[in-house]
């Protein structure tokens, strides 16, 4: 049977306001309740410091930590392309370790994650290791998506603990968000470093461009162009499949922004592309180099 053990804090520093409030609170207590009989004076001040400090309480998202018996561990796969066959052999071989060294009164659950996340399977006792069938697309990896997942299906009622295993190259979502909301709950997130075969890689992360136009106004299209490594490379944007513009892009590590105003469209339904040429050297997948808006 699980046991109360103590109380937690999502936002601990909210805390702080007690020391500066409940000081006020007796100033103008006693200022306002001059006229009140003693007994009435002490209630009152009593139910102002109760209120003040529930109040406080619950902005500080206090809840009740139980000891668990019982342990329901997430194993979180990064299957994105960066990851290669033999890296996916390593993550099923930890897995079904795990899994088979598992308590009498353990869980566990995987999923497997690349654009999306997906449950493999689900949190069961069961010891017998997992097929690994989910197949997410592969072009992206999004480590917040499996931390959110990861989180919803395990059991509130047992102790949780996420395991995540990638290479850590996460391009979608915000892995930095998603791992303070699972310690917010309590949670800890273990990562396994999976090393990387891959070489470098250049993709195109996103293309912005306005939702509605009327015939004739000037547009600008904001492109994001993301590098693993320091290059150049050709950035070509696209009309209805007609070649607007080229021009060479000098890239930094990381993501980089650019905008280019377009020729006045006429009337009726538009496509634009924008598609990343780098050298043959220093891009391992071709097919997240064209990213297109509507």
């Amino acid at each position: 049977m699980d046991a109360f053990s103590g109380l937690s804090f999502s936002r601990p520093e909210v805390l702080l306001l007690l020391p500066l409030l409940l000081p006020v609170v007796i100033y103008l207590a006693r200022t306002s309740m001059a006229m009140l009989r003693k007994p009435a004076r002490r209630l009152s001040l009593t139910l102002r410091i109760a209120i003040v400090t529930l109040l406080v309480l619950a902005l500080s998202g206090v809840g009740l930590v139980q000891a668990a018996d019982r342990l329901s561990v997430i194993f979180l796969l990064d299957h994105s392309d960066s990851i290669s066959p033999q890296a996916h052999d390593r993550q099923a071989a930890f897995v079904h370790e795990a899994i088979s060294g598992m308590g009498e009164n353990d869980s566990a659950g995987v999923i497997v994650f690349g654009a999306e996340a997906l449950v493999d399977r689900p949190v069961l006792p069961e010891k017998s290791p997992p097929d690994l069938a989910s197949a997410p697309l592969g072009t992206y990896s999004n480590l917040a998506e499996a931390i959110r997942l990861g989180l919803a299906i395990s059991p509130a009622d047992t102790a949780r603990r996420l395991v995540l295993l990638s290479d850590g190259q996460e391009n979608s979502g915000s892995a930095e968000w998603a791992a303070r909301l699972a310690s917010a709950h309590g949670v800890p997130l273990d990562v396994v470093v999976i090393p990387t075969t891959g070489g470098p890689e250049v993709w195109v992360e996103s293309l912005n461009a306005p939702s509605t136009v009327r015939e004739n106004e000037q547009i600008s299209l904001q492109v994001t162009v993301s590098s693993s490594i320091e290059t150049t490379a050709t950035l070509r944007l696209i009309m209805d499949g007609v070649p607007l513009n080229t021009a060479v892009v000098k890239l930094s590590r990381g993501a980089n922004t650019f905008v280019q105003t377009v020729p006045r469209a006429t009337r009726g339904f538009h496509t634009y592309s924008a598609e990343v040429l780098p050298p043959p050297d220093v891009d391992t997948r071709r097919e997240n180099n064209r990213y297109s808006a509507f």
